[in-house]
């Protein structure tokens, strides 16, 4: 049997990207994709694991980097985190920034 690190407790997961989307906030982290309500951090059940490289707000909600199993992959939301559209992904598993500028992605 394996003893349970009892440090395990303490972890929290590292803050990868933050922004801010009219009157939501919104947090990247290494372990999902957070929203920020009534001053707590609610987490998007859709994005509960993956790290969250990098993010920008999009028209249609918000662009993000996130840990794929090819990669780094590129997802469109819409405003409640839900994924619209999956875009190519990136090569190697980390980025730094993100720009979603009109239809430019």
């Amino acid at each position: 049997m394996i003893a349970e690190n009892p440090l395990v407790s303490l972890r929290r997961p590292e803050v990868k990207a933050t922004v801010r989307q009219g009157d939501t906030g919104w947090v990247g982290a290494s372990d999902g994709l957070y929203r920020l309500h009534q001053g707590a951090l609610v987490p998007i059940t859709a994005w509960s694991g993956r790290k969250i490289a990098a993010m920008a707000t999009a028209d249609e909600g918000l662009l993000l980097a996130a840990a794929a199993a090819d990669g780094l992959g590129i997802y469109l939301t819409d405003r409640h985190g839900e994924t619209i559209r999956t875009l190519p992904p990136l090569p190697g598993d980390e980025s730094k920034s993100l720009l979603a500028a009109g239809k430019c992605l």
